[in-house]
């Protein structure tokens, strides 16, 4: 079972994997359509080209972390 919804942002947590993807964080879009233990994700500072194509990258449940960002500049 998927505990994310829209929007939430999550960071991805693959270092068993190849590691490309490893540290990045973006915001959960939806579960893949055509697998279920992947997750569409829209990286942070990628939001122009999902708007405007769609784009989106399909990590593997299992590696994905829900954060909570915090503003640096915040009194």
């Amino acid at each position: 079972m998927c505990n994310f919804k829209y929007g939430d942002i999550v960071k991805v947590d693959d270092g068993s994997h190849d590691g490309f993807f490893d540290g990045k964080i973006g915001y959960f879009i939806r579960i893949d359509a055509q697998n279920p233990k992947k997750a569409e994700i829209v990286f942070l500072g990628e939001e122009d080209v999902f708007k405007k194509y769609g784009d989106v990258n399909c990590i593997p449940l299992q590696y994905l972390r829900k954060v909570e960002l915090k503003c640096m500049n915040s009194k």
